[in-house]
């Protein structure tokens, strides 16, 4: 019981009211630079992290330039929804695609999209995040990449254990022809 009233005083201490500590958003929108491709990872429950605007129930964060962003609260629970945005069009959502695999084999135009690369919920020393690649078609070997580098440097401080390696769907590997 200490802990806990020592834990509210801190955060009151800090500028955190009741209301924005006992906030649960209904949806997340990650507002993103125009035009960016590469990287999202957000990082859930760092004391140096940003609070979100809020939007009646949906907590709204600007994403940095590097794809990075350290959200101060904790994750909030796995059924909110989440959204993605450009900030040069913030009424248009970026389509989703459960994988990027998935994304390489069934969809070939030049239009950005989120496929998603980890949902994790954490472990011992490995804050909650959320993993993903924000990419059109072409850019995809190149941005899983780039994604998987920056989430083993980022989460795992670089030992290289979970860097991935693209490899084509088998969908679009040709197989050869005999005869």
């Amino acid at each position: 019981m200490r802990v806990l009233l020592l834990a509210a005083a801190c955060l009151i201490a800090l500028g955190a009211t009741d209301h924005q500590l006992s906030k649960i958003p209904a949806k997340e929108l990650f507002v993103l630079p125009s035009g960016y491709r590469g990287p999202f990872i957000a990082i859930y429950g760092d004391t140096l992290g940003v609070e979100p605007r809020w939007r009646a129930d949906t907590a709204v964060f600007a994403v940095p330039a590097n794809g990075i962003l350290r959200i101060k609260f904790e994750e909030p629970p796995h059924s909110t929804k989440t959204s993605h945005v450009f900030a040069d069009a913030p009424d248009k959502w970026i389509g989703n695609v459960p994988t990027c695999a998935d994304m390489r084999a069934y969809i070939t135009d030049t239009i950005p999209r989120i496929c998603w690369l980890d949902y994790s919920f954490g472990g011992t020393g490995i804050p909650s995040h959320i993993v993903a690649v924000v990419t059109d078609w072409v850019g995809i070997p190149k941005n899983f990449e780039r994604t998987s580098f920056v989430y083993d440097s980022v989460l795992y401080r670089g030992p290289g254990t979970t860097v991935r390696k693209w490899t084509e769907p088998r969908e679009l590997v040709r197989k050869p022809r005999i005869g």
